[in-house]
């Protein structure tokens, strides 16, 4: 029995951050909100925590000397969005504050807007029962995802999604990978270019309801023409008969050409199989056309799979290399901004032969998504968005 010596411990100097959040249109401190702290790489310290008092008061302390990033994150049952200081929805945007040994650094302080909410149900349009599971999509009019909104139905088919700002979006259920049932846009329309925008205030816009309806599917193979060896990774788009774009359907084949698209609605429709340009194949709609107009359409029924759908690619025909030509793709702005939050622009100019998609992948390599952009020529300019979502629509973790 005796003394045990040398446990010592080495305390860093520090400072503290306090501030104040307050209602925008009450003009009164908010209670009760919770308080993060991140570095400048976006990592939350999660040692440190802040919540507001009855008059809306917080304090961070002490805060190990560095350069942090702080936001207001409030409880999902709290009218308000995430805000970082000062007034950013995105760490990007986030003005660093810099505590430095024995600092008191103050008023950082927040202006929440009261946000809005959008509630309903989901069920099944055959029998009517709720179906639990299905993500609820925010889309802006012009049909760009909003990922930070997000949310899907409980046991009982009802969801509730927000908050966010005053404003008008598409609302979208969306079934998961597998699921007989159709994707619908508010008010229970597949067509995204029928779909009526919400209109979100201050409070809950309730009502906006789903019944889903049941699909079919479109299978087949895609093989190279010259050997009818098997094409893995094809993408395969859709259209309606009438050549509006299906953009929420989309699929690829497997490693032995095979490949199920779907489900929608009962329907004739048309397919195209989009081959990476690099791959020097042709571009084919079902079956063998070149170009949408003269495509033959496949009938879609309900609860069944439309096989046999198939496509034996050719080469791509050699041409004379066009005006603007280059051979590549020049980035002539880089991603802004980055890091994002939930939307980054990228302002690409192609010297290529024909651009049709450009292709998202980790640092590892893995796919992440493709983004169809058409048929653009030589010399084009692409600002190309991107949401933080990968293929599925699904949110991809934090990384490069």
């Amino acid at each position: 029995v005796g003394d045990v010596s040398g446990i010592d411990f080495l305390v860093e100097p520090g400072g503290t951050i306090l501030g104040h959040v307050s209602d925008a249109l009450a003009l009164a401190g908010v209670p009760n909100l919770d308080l993060d702290i991140f570095d400048l790489g976006g990592t939350e310290l999660t040692d440190f925590d802040a919540r507001t008092d009855e008059v809306g008061d917080y304090s961070f302390g002490i805060v190990p000397v560095g350069t942090y990033v702080v936001r207001v994150d409030p409880m999902p049952d709290q009218p308000y969005a995430d805000l970082y200081y000062s007034q950013s929805a995105t760490l990007a945007g986030a003005n660093p504050i810099t505590v430095t040994k024995g600092s008191l650094i103050g008023a950082i302080d927040f202006v929440l807007t009261p946000q809005g909410f959008v509630t309903g149900t989901v069920t099944d349009a055959v029998t009517g029962l709720p179906l639990s599971g299905i993500d609820i999509d925010i889309l802006t009019p012009s049909g760009v995802n909003q990922p930070q909104y997000d949310a899907a139905t409980s046991a009982d088919g009802s969801y509730q999604i927000g908050p966010m700002p005053p404003g008008s979006y598409l609302v979208r259920a969306d079934a998961g990978a597998g699921d007989p049932w159709v994707d619908q846009y508010h008010p229970g329309v597949f067509r995204q270019s029928l779909a009526q925008p919400v209109v979100a205030g201050d409070g809950i816009v309730g009502g906006i309801d789903f019944n889903l309806p049941r699909g079919g599917w479109i299978r087949g193979t895609v093989t190279r023409a010259s050997d009818g060896g098997p094409l893995a990774a094809i993408d395969l788009d859709m259209y309606f008969a009438d050549g509006e774009a299906i953009p929420s359907v989309d699929a690829d084949t497997d490693a032995l050409g095979f490949y199920r698209i779907g489900p929608v609605p009962a329907g004739p429709y048309v397919l195209r199989a989009d081959p990476d340009p690099a791959s020097r194949l042709r571009v084919e709609y079902w079956q063998d056309a070149t170009n949408l107009g003269v495509a033959t359409s496949i009938q879609v029924l309900t609860g069944l799979d439309a096989p046999g759908i198939d496509f034996a690619l050719e080469s791509a025909p050699v041409t004379a290399a066009p005006v603007g030509f280059s051979g590549r793709v020049d980035v002539l702005a880089p991603p802004h901004p980055n890091p994002f939050h939930s939307q980054t622009v990228l302002r690409l100019r192609s010297g290529l032969e024909l651009l049709e998609s450009v292709q998202v992948f980790d640092v590892r390599g893995r796919q992440v998504r493709r983004i169809a952009v058409g048929a653009v020529e030589p010399g084009t300019v692409l600002n190309l968005s991107g949401d933080g979502r990968d293929r599925s629509g699904q949110l991809v973790s934090c990384g490069i």
